[in-house]
């Protein structure tokens, strides 16, 4: 059996349009790309911040104003919770990942004169790949959910749907932006950057441990749900390289995330519960295969199907491979 990834036309042309970087430089602008978006993602956060904790400020700034100084630290904890828990700030941010985007766009194609292909916005069977990568995230979270219902880590409780369709369809289209910019960062940009200059294995392995580090912070994280976003990063990456354009990925990140949260009802990486058409809830203790707190995501049905997701595309055929690579494969 032999695994091979030759690198795709893309990045033979985000290599002619930009020799890139060092490797160190390469990872200090990523983080810099990463801070500034996500810093004008909180700001357009701040309205409806304000807006669905503003009962629990208005105790806040009262009891400040009249000197209350020893409950304060009550009303603060009330209002992180309050917000944290608030399946409508999920929604929200979820439409503010377009800032991310705005972002690594600005940096690529206005610094370093990268045209919008070298990160996979490619024409061609863009709308086939978009719809592929969608069913394959359903399937494959779908699979992941199966598994645990199987050993007896997950119950079905029964259909969850109350009437808020309207809801669920703003979650897709959330979605819809969270998983494309989330790929164009960590896949079209820094991947590709990172391989003009680098193996595909480093490329792929750092742009890969940047993926878990960006969910370092997560609420209930673990080791394993770390291990498991380094592993989704390396799918990702894959798919990426074997398919030749971000459409299929993308698709299969928002495929992946929508149905855990809103199909499904698991937390997404720790997030709260949202609105969704069933609910399935961890059964027993047994949080090393569902996930626990953190949901599928820091269990071992993850790890198993992001690990034969990566061996699946490794098999497969490379779409488009870049002909003049010289060393731009990766074989075992």
């Amino acid at each position: 059996m032999r695994f091979t990834l030759p690198a795709p036309r893309l990045l033979g042309e985000a290599r002619q349009q930009s020799r890139g970087h060092a490797p160190i430089a390469e990872i200090f602008i990523f983080i810099i790309v990463f801070l500034v978006g996500n810093l004008l993602a909180g700001f357009l956060q701040i309205p409806a911040v304000v807006v669905l904790g503003q009962d629990t400020l208005a105790e806040l700034f009262a009891a400040a104003a009249s000197g209350d100084l020893a409950n304060i630290d009550v009303y603060i904890d009330r209002f992180v919770t309050e917000i944290s828990t608030n399946p409508m700030i999920t929604l929200v941010s979820l439409f503010t990942f377009a800032a991310l985007i705005a972002c690594t766009f600005f940096y690529c194609t206005r610094l370093e004169k990268r045209r919008l292909a070298t990160l996979g916005f490619r024409k061609r069977r863009a709308a086939r790949e978009y719809l592929v990568g969608l069913a394959a995230g359903v399937g494959s979270f779908g699979a992941a959910a199966l598994f645990c219902v199987l050993t007896g880590t997950l119950t079905f409780q029964g259909p969850s749907f109350d009437g808020a369709l309207g809801l669920i369809a703003l979650f897709l289209l959330g979605f819809l932006i969270q998983g494309l910019a989330e790929e164009v960062l960590c896949r079209g940009y820094f991947l590709v950057s990172l391989a003009r200059r680098q193996s595909l294995p480093v490329a792929v392995l750092v742009s890969s441990l940047a993926f878990a580090a960006m969910h370092g912070l997560n609420q209930g994280i673990t080791p394993l749900a770390l291990l498991n976003l380094v592993l989704f990063g390396v799918f990702a990456a894959v798919y990426l390289l074997k398919r030749g354009d971000i459409w299929g990925i993308a698709a299969f990140h928002t495929a992946w995330n929508f149905a855990q949260g809103n199909v499904f009802g698991i937390s997404v990486s720790g997030a709260a519960r949202m609105p969704s058409l069933f609910s399935f809830a961890p059964s027993g203790s047994d949080a090393l295969i569902n996930g626990g707190a953190f949901g599928l995501e820091g269990g071992l049905a993850v790890t198993l199907v992001c690990t034969a997701g990566i061996v699946v595309l490794l098999l497969t055929r490379t779409r488009e491979p870049d002909r003049t690579a010289v060393g731009g494969q990766w074989a075992a």
